[in-house]
C-alpha cells in the first residue's frame, strides 16, 4: 500500500541522518498535465488535490511542483540553510 500511495503522489520522502533537513525522491517528472496524462491518466490539478488529500500544505505542493516541472530528481529542504536572494521563505 505504501508504494502505491508514493507513486500516486509522485514523490517519496526521506530524512538525512544528523540534520533537521528532509528530501524528496521526485518520481515520474516533469509534472505537466501532458507528462502525467501521458504515464498516469491525471493531470497536474489532481496530483495536487491527491497530495492536498494526503495532509500536505499549498506551500509544500507549490515548492514540490516548481522542483518537478524544473525535472528535479531530489530535493531537500533544510530549515537550517542560508536564505537566498528572491527565493520565497514559506512558514510551516
Amino acid at each position: 500500500m505504501k508504494l502505491l500511495i508514493q507513486a500516486q503522489l509522485q514523490f517519496e520522502c526521506f530524512t538525512l541522518p544528523d540534520s533537521d533537513a528532509i528530501g524528496f525522491k521526485l518520481l515520474s517528472t516533469p509534472w505537466t498535465d501532458q507528462h502525467l496524462g501521458q504515464y498516469w491518466g491525471y493531470e497536474l490539478s489532481t496530483l495536487q488535490a491527491l497530495q492536498a488529500a494526503e495532509g500536505f500544505s499549498e506551500e509544500t505542493i507549490r515548492v514540490l511542483t516548481l522542483a518537478a516541472q524544473a525535472e528535479v530528481r531530489f530535493l531537500v529542504i533544510d530549515p537550517n540553510s542560508n536564505v537566498l536572494d528572491g527565493l520565497p521563505l514559506f512558514d510551516c
